[in-house]
């Protein structure tokens, strides 16, 4: 049954059922998407769920309700970038248990 009002409520009540079956989701956080009340509104969803994985792909400031969150730092390289990413999901090692790598330095 397609709906008579347009595209935004389907693309709206997909977006949300598709995020509501996710396992984690990646928001990437750059002048515009932080511009741009979808990609809150997506990002909103996926943090409540505590899927959310933010990542800085230029030198912005997160939006306010995300600024307490550690983002991954893709700016400087792809190769600091994964390795902070890493840090954020952990690992699977072969025994099943998730690992995260902890750089080495003074704790």
């Amino acid at each position: 049954m397609r709906e008579k009002t347009g595209h935004a409520p389907r693309f709206r009540r997909v977006i949300e059922e598709e995020i509501h079956k996710a396992r984690s989701g990646v928001v990437l956080w750059s002048a515009t998407s932080i511009a741009s009340d979808w990609v809150i509104e997506e990002a909103s969803k996926g943090n409540e769920r505590g899927i959310l994985l933010p990542v800085l792909i230029e030198k912005v400031r997160p939006p306010m309700d995300f600024r307490s969150t550690h983002a991954a730092d893709l700016v400087g390289g792809m190769g600091r970038g994964c390795a902070a990413i890493g840090t954020l999901i952990g690992t699977a090692a072969k025994d099943g248990l998730p690992y995260v790598w902890i750089a080495p330095g003074e704790f």
